[in-house]
């Protein structure tokens, strides 16, 4: 939508501009769409929240309506009741296909073509076909149609909200339940507010509308500049994993920074790091640990978002090439006498890809010969997330917050041939040192997501501060028991 409203605002700029110029409007027109619409295609991969969020690769979407508005204007519709009934089918056939067997994934990209053709053919189709004048142009969907931006502006903030004091999902009779308010909303909103401001001269209606935004805008100035309301964290860890600030404090270089094409990020705690952690997302919370130890210090990191440090295993698009960009930077960082692998258990969780890790690690280890290489097994993955562990004063159902701890058994049941291919790993690589961490967390009875009233997960898989400081004393523990 806001990319909807970005177009709105510039467009009409555009076609004065073309037109005091006397360039031809569909020119125009159909270089912008092929030039948003292969930019969208060449950013899905490395870039997909880039590519579904920014405006020059959502502009497509929106100049394929103008195209066919042009060619309206010039007279050129589609003729004949026959024709206009089968474009409309074949428009309805798109959207449906669209809504019931795309997945999200790699959406927008050329999956974005089937839902954009469909509402071409049923607006090109026009007011002669008889799916578009009965159904279409009835009076409940065109009720629907009149309420469709205020419908638009409640569900999405109603949904969230809902998600945020559930801790998770809501169930489905929440969810129905929001939908119907959502509608309820939208029709007053469209009844006591849209419908009476159009009635109002714009000399009187643009001072009460400038002084609204102004509002809004000051106050969530203030909420910025405020961090928030401070009085909703319950603790400190509650305020960390609502704001995010995972390296704060840290005298840390470089973060943030990609080291590859592909989605990436690396820090370093100096410019001459002896110790590199490769891997995915999982790599952050040891890095953190590591940084802040006083052996352990000259740490550097290279997390590939999703892409386990096994050469050519693609579990994502790009993770080969980010391993190629993390084994080049390795390289070309001397100092680097120790790499500690690191990736989320689940890549590994069934027969056929537990065979593809194998080998893929087999590969990095010989790729980083001469190097003391590292192999940490996965911490615990609990059932539920963190966030259900909070205790919040307003929730939409009447269940009481899960408990957060895994039972042992489930977890030793989770793992079974996890465990072989970390044993594996040991077995075929005699150089490789192997650390478990399961000892740090589990005990016979739970795996904890609580340890001394500290939370040790931001989620259910990511380790938070306290955990990721904890993983790193117990790993440096354990290397110095085996170090000569």
């Amino acid at each position: 939508m806001v990319v909807e409203e970005q177009f709105y605002l510039v467009w009409p700029l555009v076609v004065w501009f073309v037109y005091k110029r006397k360039f031809s409007l569909f020119a125009i027109i159909s270089i912008l769409l092929a030039a948003s619409f292969l930019l969208g295609i060449a950013t899905i991969k490395s870039h997909p929240a880039a590519s579904f969020f920014l405006p020059v690769t959502r502009l497509w979407e929106l100049l394929a309506g103008a195209a066919l508005a042009y060619l309206s204007v010039q007279g050129r519709q589609i003729k004949g009741e026959t024709y206009q009934n089968l474009v409309s089918l074949v428009g309805l056939f798109l959207l449906s296909y669209g809504i019931f067997r795309l997945s999200a994934t790699g959406f927008p990209g050329v999956k974005g073509l089937v839902p954009v053709i469909g509402a071409l053919c049923l607006i090109a189709a026009g007011p002669g076909a008889w799916l578009n004048r009965h159904i279409l142009g009835s009076r409940l969907f065109v009720g629907i149609g009149l309420i469709s931006y205020p419908l638009y502006l409640w569900h999405w903030p109603l949904l969230s909200f809902a998600r945020i004091l559930e801790a998770g999902t809501p169930s489905p009779a929440i969810r129905a339940a929001i939908v119907g308010i959502s509608f309820i909303l939208a029709i007053l909103t469209f009844l006591l507010l849209e419908r009476p401001l159009k009635r109002i001269a714009a000399t009187r209606l643009m001072p009460i509308l400038l002084t609204l935004l102004l509002s809004v805008g000051a106050t969530g100035a203030l909420i910025y500049w405020k961090d928030g309301v401070a009085s909703r964290f319950a603790n400190d860890q509650n305020a960390l994993f609502v704001r995010g600030d995972y390296f704060g404090g840290l005298d840390i270089r470089d973060c943030g920074k990609e080291f590859s094409k592909v989605a990436s990020t690396h820090c370093r705690t100096t410019d001459s790091p002896t110790v590199a952690i490769f891997g995915d997302s999982h790599t952050a919370h040891l890095f953190y640990g590591m940084a802040i130890q006083p052996r352990d210090n000259a740490v550097m990191m290279l997390l590939g978002g999703a892409c386990p440090p096994a050469k050519g295993v693609e579990v994502r698009p790009g993770c080969t090439q980010q391993y190629e960009d993390a084994l080049r930077m390795i390289a070309s960082t001397p100092t680097i006498q120790t790499v500690i692998l690191v990736a989320y258990y689940a890549y590994s969780d069934d027969e056929a890809m537990r065979k593809k890790m194998l080998a893929g690690y087999r590969q990095t280890i010989a790729d980083l010969k001469g190097k003391k290489v590292i192999f940490l097994a996965d911490t615990p993955t609990l059932k539920v997330s963190a966030e259900t562990c909070f205790t919040r004063p307003v929730r939409l159902s009447s269940h009481a917050l899960e408990k957060c701890d895994l039972p042992k058994s489930a977890f030793d049941s989770s793992r079974v041939i996890y465990n072989d291919f970390v044993k594996s790993i040991g077995e075929e690589n005699q150089s490789v040192r192997v650390f478990d961490p399961t000892p740090l967390f589990c005990n016979t009875q739970v795996c904890e997501a609580v340890h001394d009233g500290k939370l040790q997960y931001t989620d259910n898989n990511h380790l938070s501060r306290d955990g990721g400081r904890r993983l790193a004393e117990w790993l440096d523990v354990e290397r110095s028991r085996l170090s000569p």
